[in-house]
């Protein structure tokens, strides 16, 4: 629930990745998040619907999927741009 919220360091390498039970459209935010992040939503067949890249921290905007998925993945900025 908490995500990567509060956290000061994301090495390289590491993320956090968000299982739902069902594939439907997703919203997150940076609130309390210090960190910028690039957000991959992922639908139910593991093909990547859309990518928030660079996220701004503390952020209270919404972040939509922008259609629905089943995964969200949380990993450092840039990341998404170098894989």
């Amino acid at each position: 629930a908490r995500g990567l919220m509060w956290r000061t360091e994301l090495p390289e390498g590491t993320g956090m990745l968000f299982v739902f039970p069902d594939e439907e459209e997703r919203s997150f935010w940076m609130s309390n998040t210090p960190l910028p992040l690039d957000i991959l939503y992922i639908r139910s067949d593991r093909t990547v619907l859309s990518i928030a890249s660079n996220t701004k921290p503390y952020s209270e905007a919404q972040i939509p999927s922008r259609g629905p998925c089943r995964y969200v993945l949380e990993v450092p900025a840039g990341w998404a741009a170098r894989h």
